[in-house]
């Protein structure tokens, strides 16, 4: 089923809760931000414990998502930087940019540890 980001249509509510859900090269657009934290949120809240995955390349638009994921009842519960995992060759194809990898979770959920909240932001 394809889903657009803000797009909360019937096919969506009645998508199974899901523990895990990754989102692949989807941060790229600083106005496709609110829609995608808007549909994460949505879909973060049909599980308790879930987390939503995703990597992004900080730009000047950092602190703005951060401040989206904030608005959103959303917090970054882990980041790791692709420097710890990517090897120097690859990384240098990537223009420089720092690139991070984050969980992200709802800051209302009873089953993330409340020491990990705002942990990032």
């Amino acid at each position: 089923m394809p889903l657009t980001w803000g797009d909360l249509n019937p096919d969506v509510f009645n998508l199974p809760p899901a523990d895990v859900i990754i989102g692949a090269d989807v941060l790229y657009d600083a106005s496709a931000f609110e829609p995608l934290l808007a549909t994460a949120h949505f879909l973060l809240g049909l599980k308790q414990g879930s987390v939503f995955i995703t990597a992004y390349q900080a730009r000047s638009t950092h602190a703005s998502l951060h401040l989206l994921m904030q608005s959103w009842g959303l917090t970054c519960i882990h980041m790791v930087s692709a420097d710890d995992f990517m090897p120097a060759n690859k990384l240098a194809t990537l223009g420089g940019s720092e690139i991070y990898v984050a969980v992200i979770a709802s800051v209302a959920d009873p089953f993330i540890p409340s020491h990990m909240v705002a942990l990032y932001l």
